[in-house]
């Protein structure tokens, strides 16, 4: 199975749809979903960065292939887009990192704990995510390194 450009392509608009979701779900009050689709805005926009710049085209079954492994798909699309980052700017690829983690347990958190997501962290995320995402944004379509948290409090 070769991941065409068009299946990339859909990876990016995954993210656009649960990113324009974040807003429609903290207006209905559904702030722990809200947390979830900001993370998988962010993971899915990586996601596409990875598959279009990191992997080579000829690699790119194998490497899906591989995520079904063992280890979390999550920690290796993580830690390959902080590799390609790092190849730039070393800070940036930890800092992405770090972001990244720290949003995966946020979304643990709000997926599997019992405890109350309140609208403040539904708006932290959703602030997380545009973070995130203009940050990867930034570093592939421009080139540019821009600052990031590297955690969401």
């Amino acid at each position: 199975m070769y991941l065409c450009s068009a299946n990339k392509k859909m990876l990016k608009a995954k993210s656009d749809e649960n990113f324009k979701a974040i807003d429609i779900l903290i207006a209905s009050k559904t702030y722990s979903v809200a947390v979830h689709c900001a993370y998988y805005s962010s993971l899915q926009l990586v996601m596409h960065y990875v598959l279009s710049y990191a992997v080579k085209s000829e690699d790119i079954d194998e490497f899906i292939n591989n995520t079904k492994n063992g280890v979390s798909s999550h920690n290796t699309y993580i830690n390959k887009i902080m590799n390609e980052v790092k190849r730039v700017d070393a800070k940036a690829g930890v800092d992405i990192y770090k972001a990244l983690n720290s949003f995966k347990a946020k979304r643990n958190s709000a997926d599997y704990e019992l405890n109350e997501i309140k609208e403040e962290d539904a708006k932290k995320s959703h602030d997380f995510a545009k973070q995130i995402n203009n940050f990867l944004i930034n570093f592939f379509n421009d080139g540019k390194i821009t600052n990031i948290s590297t955690r969401i409090v």
